[in-house]
């Protein structure tokens, strides 16, 4: 499982093509329009089989005038990172 954030891109900046970039614990992607103006940024790891389960997902009837409760979990040391990584992407 991949855990990936995606930022949109407020700029007058162009690319000729999406452009990837892979690390050994990260991958960035600059995506473009089919103008070619950059208009996403995201940031992706691969999520540890230990932190698998922080990632679980539930469905239970809801209460009061909710029809369904869901819970989606998440991993913080994870997500932190990776808007670490994206600060950085864009600087």
């Amino acid at each position: 499982m991949r855990y990936k954030i995606i930022a949109e891109a407020e700029s007058s900046i162009f690319i000729s093509k999406n452009v990837l970039v892979e690390s050994q614990e990260v991958t960035v992607e600059f995506l473009r329009n089919n103008e070619g103006k950059l208009i996403y940024i995201s940031v992706s790891k691969s999520v540890s089989n230990d932190k698998l389960n922080n990632f679980r997902q539930s469905f239970e009837p809801g209460t009061d005038d909710a029809r369904l409760k869901i819970s989606i979990g998440g991993d913080n040391e994870i997500h932190n990172e990776l808007i670490k990584e994206l600060q950085l992407s864009i600087r």
